[in-house]
Formats: structure tokens, sequence, C-alpha cells
């Protein structure tokens, strides 16, 4: 008897309370049509021979620049932080509804980076990594 429900399923009425559902029932849930809670997808861009121009402005500027690119992308951006660093490069975070995205910039280097962790719209990574990529300069 051990091994019944192994070698042969029994279907049994109060299994349905166990998450076991025959076809086109729903159990109770309701499946969105947009998921807005996942643990999510990171996605990493870098960016390398950024334009000098781009990368040498003020972080303020860069902000906006990078603020405005997210936003035009469909992003909703909630608030940003720019930890203080300790050399030439600047750190900038973007909060957004669907995710966040950190950005990199390293100038001596005009290399930026891009950690885009998105738990919806995951259909937009590759539209938000070439308006990311396009808005630095670079062509990789």
């Amino acid at each position: 008897e051990h091994m019944n429900t192994v070698h042969d399923y029994k279907y049994v009425s109060d299994n349905i309370l166990n998450q076991c559902k025959q076809e086109n029932e729903t159990l109770g849930r309701v499946v969105p049509e947009i998921q807005e809670e996942s643990p999510g997808i990171t996605f990493i861009v870098e960016a390398e021979n950024a334009d000098a121009a781009f990368v040498s402005q003020p972080s303020k500027d860069i902000l906006s620049q990078l603020r405005g690119v997210l936003s035009n992308e469909g992003l909703t951006v909630l608030s940003t932080v720019q930890p203080q660093a300790e050399n030439a490069d600047v750190v900038i975070v973007f909060i957004l509804k669907e995710g966040y995205v950190v950005s990199k910039i390293h100038p001596t280097h005009k290399y930026v980076a891009f950690d885009m962790s998105l738990w919806s719209s995951f259909d937009k990574h590759k539209q938000i990594k070439d308006a990311l990529v396009l808005a630095v300069g670079s062509s990789s």
C-alpha cells in the first residue's frame, strides 16, 4: 500500500484541496495578465567605448539622461539613489515599479555597466538594453 500512489495513481476528490485539478479547473486562483511580483530576471549590459562627452559630464546630467531613457522605454522610475563614489566613477541606482537598474560609469575607461533586474516586463529587456547602449554612445 505504501508504494501504491507511486505505481497506480488514484483520483480522490479530496485531493482537489491539495492542488490536484482536473482539466479547465482554476482552483479559485486567478492568473494575472501582467506579472508584478516574481524573483525577476537580472540582465547585465556592458557598454564599452562609451562617448567621452557622456561619461565625463556631471553625474546629475547622466542621471537625468538615463532616467529619460528608462521612462521612454515604458518603465516607471519611482526613485533614484546615488551613493558617494570614492573615485571618479559614478554609480546610480534607479528604483523602478518593474525592478531596478544599477548603472556604473567608469569615465577613465569609457565604460558603462548596467545591472538590470526586472520582475515584470521581461519582453522589454532587449529594447531597454539597446536604448541604454545608444544613450551612452556605445555600439556594444
